[in-house]
């Protein structure tokens, strides 16, 4: 069952990660293109630490595009680009001029296509592991019917008892 489920959530979640994915990539294309570089107020910052003691840094920023509203945005961050940040109280940040809400922290905007590849992965081994399954029912069905007619009819040859042989009396006579 869990085996059932695990294809099922790699069948939908992959292709919903490559579709999310083009347009992380699509919008880190624009910002290095298009992308406008401006000092964003460090407004909050959390550490949270799950039970297995990881630690998560989130930053919330402020920062004022060239045109429109103030813009607000929470995001996960490094340890040391979290330490920077508390200790400076500000983060570069790259912007789209046409969508201010599309940014990346730092001075320069990074290519970002790691859903793209996550999504074709669990995509591809889902379809393997479904063709996996496939062939192996197929070849146990096929094995159970051919061990059935192989103790049969082996090679082909139908499964009569050979006439018995004729006496010696009996071929004397013949002849």
């Amino acid at each position: 069952m869990k085996k059932v489920l695990f294809l099922l959530a790699a069948l939908i979640g992959g292709p919903v990660l490559i579709v999310a994915g083009i347009g992380e990539y699509k919008d880190s294309k624009q910002l290095q293109a298009d992308g406008k570089v401006v000092t964003a107020q460090v407004v909050d910052a959390k550490e949270t630490r799950s039970r297995k003691g990881r630690h998560k840094y989130y930053i919330t920023i402020e920062y004022q595009p060239e045109q429109g509203a103030a813009q607000r945005a929470t995001s996960r961050v490094s340890s040391s680009d979290f330490s920077q940040a508390v200790t400076a109280k500000s983060v570069p940040v790259v912007y789209l001029p046409a969508r201010p809400e599309v940014f990346q922290l730092g001075e320069k905007a990074e290519t970002e296509y790691g859903s793209i590849v996550v999504g074709a992965i669990l995509t591809v081994g889902a379809l393997g592991f479904l063709g996996f399954l496939f062939f192996a029912h197929r070849s146990s069905k096929g094995a159970s019917t051919n061990t059935n007619t192989l103790s049969q009819e082996p090679m082909g040859i139908p499964a009569k008892p050979a006439p018995p042989a004729p006496a010696s009396d009996d071929l004397q006579k013949a002849a």
